[in-house]
């Protein structure tokens, strides 16, 4: 009976310790002083006190691990961002709240990476409110970003990180390539999302087409560039009407991609630059049974197989051709018709 309630009470100590070794690893070596905060903290904030929230926040942070407590870090985001709002014209210790900010954000990245995505999302758009007086530091965090979130970017995100990248550019900071590399980037990703819904959809392209006009505002490209660019995707995919347009409107807007001296003229002698489709090709795989019948009007299926052979196979201009496979069809169109009707037993007599 002894040795029974030895066992029960070692198993017991046992548990408890465990507990401790537990709530120990959770909360940090100070685990006292890390729930402590965190729970003097948490009440100001509630009450949305921030101003008494913070300095209970710093302590919490101070003892608690960054795994303790996910919403630690994320509350730790907003205090900081009011901190910040109210340092606007301090600008030495507004930078340091701003690095402190940005620290958090990695943490929360690191440790937490089921919010990954959305923490980087917020982060990036923090950069752009805070960051936009160091605009190289601010693009190389957007980029940083963009490379981690890919299509799962928001949207609006695209549209900061191509006009810093503009903005650079206008300045002598930035190189034309690395302009078109991050415009090539963001119009995949865009062209990647998956709208939840049709307002999500339309959002998404008024993006996409607010990017594009960035880009092609900002005449970054020259009209070499431009066709280095387009000319591997529009071979591509040549069916796709919405690039085909994309790429007139860009190469219409940049300086050296229009005939300089065409040869018709307005009235009062202004050139007439004008834009037009004059070829169209479509091809046709006539080992897997393609074939051109009736591509470009209304017409009937034997006249269309006379001019595929005439052309196809014959490669041949020649009318008098075209009529001779006219006439052959239907000679051998009749010698069938009779041959049916002779095994059909049908006879012709004369009535006179």
């Amino acid at each position: 009976m002894k040795k029974f309630v030895l066992l029960i009470s070692v198993a017991a100590m046992a548990l408890i310790g465990s507990s401790k070794v537990s709530a120990q690893g959770k909360y940090g070596p100070d685990s006292t002083e890390c729930i402590k905060y965190l729970s003097y903290y948490t009440e100001y904030y509630k009450q949305k006190n921030y101003d008494a929230a913070l300095p209970n926040w710093r302590q919490a942070y101070k003892y608690c691990p960054p795994t303790s407590r996910y919403s630690m870090l994320s509350d730790g985001t907003t205090l900081l961002r009011n901190l910040i709002q109210k340092n606007q014209n301090n600008p030495v210790y507004k930078q340091q709240l701003v690095d402190s900010l940005m620290t958090v954000y990695k943490q929360r990245v690191e440790f937490w990476p089921k919010y990954r995505v959305s923490s980087l999302n917020n982060m990036a758009l923090d950069m752009y409110n805070y960051l936009k007086d160091e605009p190289a530091q601010l693009l190389e965090g957007l980029t940083e970003v963009v490379s981690q979130t890919k299509e799962q970017t928001r949207p609006n995100i695209f549209l900061f990180q191509i006009s810093t990248a503009v903005d650079l550019y206008k300045s002598g900071m930035l190189d034309p390539e690395s302009v078109i590399d991050i415009y090539e980037t963001g119009i995949q990703y865009l062209g990647e999302i998956k709208p939840k819904n049709d307002v999500e959809a339309r959002s998404i392209e008024k993006t996409k087409t607010d990017f594009e006009s960035i880009f092609i505002t900002s005449q970054v490209a020259s009209c070499d560039n431009l066709l280095a660019l387009f000319t591997p995707r529009y071979e591509a995919n040549p069916q796709d009407l919405a690039l085909s347009k994309n790429i007139v409107k860009m190469m219409s807007m940049t300086e050296g991609c229009m005939d300089n001296d065409p040869r018709p003229k307005y009235e009062d002698g202004t050139p007439a630059h004008t834009l037009s489709v004059n070829h169209g090709m479509c091809t046709y795989d006539l080992t897997k049974g393609e074939s051109p019948l009736i591509t470009l009007r209304p017409i009937a299926v034997k006249s269309s197989i006379w001019e595929l052979l005439w052309i196809y196979q014959d490669e041949s201009n020649d009318l008098d051709l075209l009529n001779i496979y006219s006439c052959f069809f239907l000679s051998t169109l009749s010698k069938i018709f009779f041959l049916i009707l002779n095994v059909l037993g049908v006879t012709f007599t004369n009535s006179s």
